[in-house]
């Protein structure tokens, strides 16, 4: 019986968008000492479906011969967000395009391999975002942080290249993050 692992497919952040999420996790962490996304090992991201399965090489291999550029590559960002919580959460908003919802919905179909799929990731609760900030600021440094990140230039659209396949259940610690373990290019059908 295959192990149980831990993967999300997602949508990586690219050109302009990839630098400027680059750039603001590594200003966070030079000016906040923010580390916990400068750590990990994967792209800043989209996250289309995520979960647990025990058919992972079948789902990846599924997933690279059913997703596709079916619509327009090219999405709008919208600004930035955030959950209020003890630790606030900040991400990057994208517009839900067609082409998102293609990719997801064709995503969806291999629901059946899945054993589970992450709260985030279920139809309820998502949104395409991409997150800058997690688990390191405190909600008393919120005002300054939103200052300083409200001061950069956000470019307004990105183009979906490729999926990204990352596993998030490895042990986390510096040494051990979420890390980027496989990805390919998707085409225009």
């Amino acid at each position: 019986m295959s192990k149980k692992k831990c993967i999300g497919l997602s949508v990586p952040l690219s050109g302009e968008v990839l630098e400027y999420a680059k750039n603001i996790i590594n200003d966070l962490d030079k000016k906040f000492n923010f580390k916990t996304y400068k750590s990990h090992k994967s792209r800043p991201h989209i996250n289309l479906l995520s979960g647990t399965t025990e058919n992972s090489e079948e789902l990846i291999s599924t997933s690279k011969r059913i997703l596709s550029l079916k619509h327009d590559p090219t999405i709008k960002t919208l600004g930035l967000g955030m959950f209020i919580s003890k630790f606030p959460v900040i991400y990057l908003r994208f517009e839900k395009n067609d082409c998102l919802n293609f990719l997801r919905n064709s995503l969806l179909k291999t629901i059946h391999m899945w054993s589970d799929i992450r709260h985030s990731a279920q139809e309820t609760m998502w949104i395409p975002k991409s997150t800058l900030l997690l688990k390191d600021m405190k909600i008393n440094q919120t005002n300054e942080v939103l200052n300083y990140l409200n001061s950069k230039k956000l470019p307004s659209t990105m183009q979906i290249e490729e999926i990204s396949i990352t596993d998030f259940c490895r042990p986390k610690s510096e040494d051990n993050p979420e890390i980027e373990i496989d990805n390919f290019k998707i085409y225009k059908i």
